[in-house]
């Protein structure tokens, strides 16, 4: 009796394995292969900005923030990390800082990149999910998206800056999740 079970249970098994391994090679996961560099240093952003800008207790509460954001950067799909990419962007560029975050008004994102009011309500959805993103509101009562700091004391504004001193493509960072840049 326990041969028995134990044939029908090792054919169910390996029924079990192939379609298994199918499923993952006929729909894989495009971020699996997303390796994020993280800050150790923060050698790059200090040299940017100057050493009394950031104190090596700075660095050592920071670059794990950091390290954590970049993990949880590294599980969103392209297509969003590329949209929150083009929000920093934009706000570099219209200069659109609240309270030193990246915030830019819903109808400007709409009309600068080309989307519906539909497919920007599900974007910043899905990056809320992740705890990246919201909508938020300014004193003149219009929508914004705003996009959270990777950290407590560096922020996108800093990094922008940064990328922008070094010629580092803001992709880089966001896109490639190559926070390691920081330390360069």
């Amino acid at each position: 009796m326990e041969r028995i079970k134990a044939t029908h249970e090792a054919r169910f098994s390996a029924v079990e394995e192939t379609i298994s391994k199918r499923f993952e090679t006929q729909f894989p996961d495009a971020t699996d292969g997303l390796v994020a560099t993280k800050p150790t240093t923060l050698v790059g952003l200090r040299q940017v900005f100057g050493d009394e800008a950031f104190s090596d207790e700075d660095v050592a509460t920071e670059t794990p923030k950091l390290a954590a954001y970049a993990d949880k950067l590294a599980n969103v799909p392209e297509v969003y990390r590329d949209f929150m990419c083009q929000v920093l962007a934009r706000c570099v560029k219209i200069d659109s800082w609240r309270f030193d975050r990246p915030s830019v008004p819903c109808q400007d994102l709409i009309a600068a990149l080309n989307i519906d009011d539909r497919e920007l309500i599900e974007t910043v959805g899905l990056l809320n999910g992740y705890g990246l993103a919201s909508f938020d509101e300014d004193f003149n009562d219009r929508t914004l998206v705003t996009i959270y700091d990777p950290g407590d004391l560096v922020r996108w504004c800093d990094i922008t800056h940064f990328c922008d001193a070094r010629g580092v493509p803001l992709e880089r960072v966001v896109v490639d999740v190559s926070f390691g840049l920081l330390d360069t």
